[in-house]
């Protein structure tokens, strides 16, 4: 079964726990966002094609270091890397080099429980061309060569729902679909699923 696109349904299972994350999509098939992968961190360990670990939320802990899912959708140019849980450690600088030396576009999604913040950063061939930063009781930021700031006004919902929805719409304009943190890994919508251990 196909699923919709945008980034709703990871959001969705994120929230039935403790929603603190940093995850990215990269616009380039699996196996060169693994390469890139390798190329910043040579010396860690990658499995290719995992077919029988369950969800993709089965992590394996093993003392500090953790396996790291990166999937790639069926039908769909992005891959996606559920980078950390609850950790944003050089998340963006590894986005803008890898939009960079793969010159390709790469969007980084995170997120933080306490504060309630979200945001996204989007680049392309290495240059930051859109990021969106809020957390309730702040001015949102917004910048963007590409359209002009969303104006958020006359609110029917919560603040963060309507954040929440422009994201997911600017997911949905790119072509990315980002499966829920539950989704079995043999689920029909995935073409691949590798994993990469982490410290």
């Amino acid at each position: 079964m196909e699923r919709v696109l945008g980034m709703l349904d990871f959001q969705k299972s994120m929230y039935e726990g403790h929603p603190e994350y940093a995850i990215f999509a990269v616009k380039a098939p699996i196996e060169k966002v693994t390469q890139a992968l390798s190329e910043y961190q040579p010396n860690t360990e990658f499995k290719h094609n995992i077919q029988n670990a369950g969800q993709i939320c089965n992590i394996i802990s093993e003392q500090k270091q953790y396996w790291m899912p990166i999937v790639q959708p069926k039908n769909n140019d992005w891959a996606v890397v559920y980078w950390a849980i609850g950790c944003w450690k050089d998340v963006r600088n590894i986005c803008q080099q890898i939009s960079l030396t793969r010159q390709t576009k790469v969007i980084e999604f995170s997120e933080e429980d306490t504060s309630g913040a979200i945001g996204y950063y989007l680049f392309e061939r290495g240059k930051q061309i859109e990021k969106l930063d809020w957390a309730p009781g702040f001015e949102l930021v917004f910048e963007s060569e590409m359209r002009e700031e969303p104006e958020f006004d006359n609110f029917d919902e919560a603040e963060s729902d309507v954040v929440g929805h422009f994201i997911n719409d600017i997911f949905i304009e790119e072509g990315i679909y980002i499966p829920a943190w539950y989704l079995s890994v043999a689920d029909p919508c995935l073409g691949r699923v590798d994993w990469m251990r982490r410290e």
